[in-house]
C-alpha cells in the first residue's frame, strides 16, 4: 500500500506533466487574453460604434435643415407657374455649419483625434452662388446649394467605407538611422530611427519631422484616410549642401 506521501508526490508529478503538455500544446493566443491584438478589438468595435454614430448625427443635421430650406420661388415668364431658383444663404450655411459642428463634437475619443483634425481640415467648403436679393433675404442659387449638400454627402459617405479604423505607416530615409517623428495635432509625438514603421495608426491627418546631425530636416503632412499602407520616403541634404530635405508619400 502506498504512502500517503508517496500519493501525493505522485498526483503532484502528473499535475506537473499535464499543465507542461498543456503549456506545449494550447496557442499563444488562446493562453494569453492581453495581447495586444486581443485587447484592440473591443476598443475598434468601440471607435467604429462611435464614428458610425457621429456620422449619422451629422446626416440628421443636414437632412433636417436640407428639408427645412426656404425655397425661392419666381413666376415663369408667361405663365402662371413658379419656379424655385434659389434658397436663403444664411439658411443653407447654417445648415451645413451644424452638420459640420456636430460631426467634430462627436469624434471625441483620443483614438479618433488624428480623425478629427482631417475633418476640420477637409470637410467641404460651400462655393454658393449669390443671385442677389429678394427683400431682405440673400439668395444662394439652387444649383450651387444641392451640389454643396451633396458635397457634404459624399464626405461623410467616405467615413463609412473604411476597411480598418486603422493603417500602418512605413517611413524610409536616404540617410540610415535618422530621427522620425510622427503625431496627430494635440499629442505629444512618436519618435523612432529610420528606416522603421508604424503600425495599427488610426485613420487621419498626422504631422511628420526628420531630421539628422549634419543633415537638414524635413517635415509636412499626411493622412492615412484613403490607403491601408503609406510609405514616406525621405531624402535628406547635408547642411554643407544647398537645397532642401524632402518627403514624398507613397
Amino acid at each position: 500500500m502506498k504512502t500517503r506521501i508517496e500519493i501525493e508526490s505522485v498526483t503532484v508529478t502528473k499535475l506537473i506533466l499535464l499543465l507542461s503538455v498543456g503549456f506545449l500544446i494550447v496557442p499563444p493566443v488562446a493562453r494569453s487574453q492581453t495581447t495586444p491584438e486581443a485587447t484592440s478589438i473591443p476598443k475598434q468595435i468601440d471607435l467604429v460604434k462611435q464614428l458610425d454614430v457621429a456620422t449619422a448625427r451629422s446626416e440628421g443635421e443636414l437632412k433636417k435643415g436640407e428639408e427645412s430650406l426656404r425655397a425661392i420661388n419666381v413666376p415663369r415668364i408667361g405663365e402662371q407657374q413658379t419656379v424655385t431658383v434659389g434658397f436663403d444663404w444664411n439658411e443653407v450655411q447654417t445648415t451645413l455649419k451644424k452638420a459640420r459642428t456636430s460631426l467634430i463634437k462627436s469624434l471625441n475619443k483620443s483614438e479618433l483625434l488624428p480623425l478629427r483634425n482631417y475633418v476640420e481640415l477637409n470637410y467641404p467648403s460651400p462655393e454658393l452662388r449669390v443671385l442677389g436679393f429678394k427683400g431682405e433675404v440673400l439668395l444662394a442659387s439652387k444649383a450651387t446649394t444641392q451640389e454643396a449638400f451633396k458635397d457634404v454627402k459624399d464626405f461623410l459617405d467616405t467615413l463609412h467605407k473604411f476597411e480598418s479604423l486603422t493603417t500602418d505607416l512605413e517611413v524610409r530615409s536616404s540617410e540610415a538611422s535618422a530621427f522620425v517623428d510622427i503625431w496627430p495635432d494635440g499629442k505629444s509625438p512618436r519618435t523612432k530611427t529610420t528606416d522603421t514603421s508604424y503600425k495599427g495608426l488610426f485613420r487621419g491627418h498626422y504631422n511628420y519631422k526628420i531630421y539628422k546631425d549634419g543633415f537638414r530636416p524635413a517635415s509636412g503632412t499626411f493622412n492615412t484616410i484613403k490607403e491601408n499602407l503609406v510609405v514616406l520616403i525621405c531624402t535628406l541634404v547635408s547642411t554643407s549642401d544647398s537645397g532642401s530635405s524632402t518627403c514624398l508619400q507613397k
